[in-house]
């Protein structure tokens, strides 16, 4: 009783890599058409970079960001829309040793 209703949210994924360089790819679904604002935080819940602040249709999105321009370090990335914010976190490591 009163639980929250599976469609009304999207669903934003982990990211396959533990430390990510370079472009990474969010991916979020969602059953209804809504505006969603996705963001980069740091450590501080300060933002970053807002990435995307748009309308999406139902499906499945990839948001595509090029990290060389963020430090080293934990960040999280935020989705949010009308009724929900949803966030994740992530570490970045730009490797600059050459093999």
């Amino acid at each position: 009783k009163g639980a929250p209703v599976k469609e009304d949210y999207a669903v934003l994924f982990g990211l396959e890599k533990p430390k990510i360089t370079g472009e990474v790819e969010f991916y979020f679904t969602m059953n209804q058409p809504k505006h969603i604002v996705f963001t980069i935080l740091d450590q501080q819940m300060q933002p970053v970079q807002i990435i995307a602040d748009q309308d999406y249709q139902s499906g499945g999105h990839i948001l595509r960001f090029n990290t060389e321009s963020l430090d080293n370090g934990v960040y999280f990335y935020c989705l949010e829309s009308e009724n929900q914010k949803t966030m994740k976190r992530m570490f970045i490591q730009h490797d600059k040793m050459t093999v």
